[in-house]
């Protein structure tokens, strides 16, 4: 049974630095408890492409933030490829998975939440999925979809599920993107628990 109706609004919430950070919160208006989820964006920003994949999670029962990577920097134009880049790269990875941990403190906070918080990025997100799956104690689950090697290959989102239930992850994985899709390779596969062990120590 969904939500019958949601309610969506721009808030701000602490990181772990004090910082107020600004993020999009989405939850079912009707009383009950929900899981959470951290939606975290791609390079381009805040779009309002990741305010619907926010609202679509709460339609679906849950308690569901996409935080402003941004916060800091300000917001480039999405459409000025160059802006894009120079702001990503600008923001430090402890700086994004403290921000990111504030948003799941934020959530588990909520009186109509269950204390179990998961996260889901896209691009540029779903490289700080990773290390978020990997880094912070308060997560519960993680989704990350085509995050980019050092290697440029991309992998679908596997490692950090893999790690967190102890099982090889067997889904195929896509080979070195091109024309903005993923190429098969054939014989591949995400990487093992020991592989994923092995990102963790790396980062």
């Amino acid at each position: 049974m969904y939500p019958s109706e949601i309610r969506s609004d721009m808030i701000r919430y602490p990181s772990q630095d004090g910082t107020q950070i600004n993020a999009y919160f989405s939850r079912p208006v009707a009383a009950g408890r929900y899981p959470g989820v951290v939606v975290i964006m791609e390079a381009f920003g805040l779009i309002e492409h990741i305010k619907d994949v926010v609202r679509r999670f709460a339609e679906q029962g849950y308690l569901a933030i996409a935080p402003d990577m941004y916060t800091r920097e300000g917001s480039p134009d999405p459409t000025v490829m160059d802006q894009v880049l120079k702001t990503m790269f600008s923001v430090p990875d402890t700086q994004a998975i403290a921000d990111l941990d504030g948003a799941i403190t934020y959530l588990k906070s909520q009186s109509d939440s269950n204390r179990k918080v998961g996260a889901i990025g896209f691009c540029s997100g779903g490289r700080y999925t990773l290390i978020l799956g990997c880094k912070s104690k308060s997560l519960d689950a993680a989704v990350d979809f085509w995050r980019l090697h050092h290697s440029g290959a991309a992998y679908p989102a596997a490692a950090s599920l893999a790690y967190r239930h102890g099982a090889d992850a067997l889904l195929p994985a896509p080979g070195p993107v091109r024309g903005g899709r993923p190429q098969p390779l054939p014989g591949a596969c995400c990487p093992s628990t020991g592989r994923t062990r092995q990102v963790q120590e790396d980062l």
